[in-house]
C-alpha cells in the first residue's frame, strides 16, 4: 500500500540490492562497468528520493 513514485524507487533500486548481496554473501566479483552501474542506479534512486523530499517540504510549508 504505497504510492507509485515509492514503488518505482523500490523496483529500481532491486538490480543494485541484488548485486550487492550476491558480492556480500557468495563473494560474487563485480567488475568496474558493473560497480559504475550499482552507482549510477544508487544516486539516481537518491536524486528521486530527494526530489519527493523536497516536493513534500513545499506542501507542508
Amino acid at each position: 500500500m504505497v504510492g507509485a513514485s515509492t514503488a518505482s524507487i523500490i523496483g529500481s533500486s532491486s538490480p543494485a540490492l541484488t548485486a550487492l548481496v550476491a558480492w556480500i554473501t557468495i563473494n560474487e566479483t563485480l567488475n568496474v562497468i558493473q560497480s559504475i552501474g550499482i552507482g549510477v542506479v544508487t544516486l539516481g534512486i537518491a536524486l528521486l528520493s530527494a526530489e519527493e523530499f523536497v516536493k513534500s517540504l513545499k506542501i507542508r510549508g
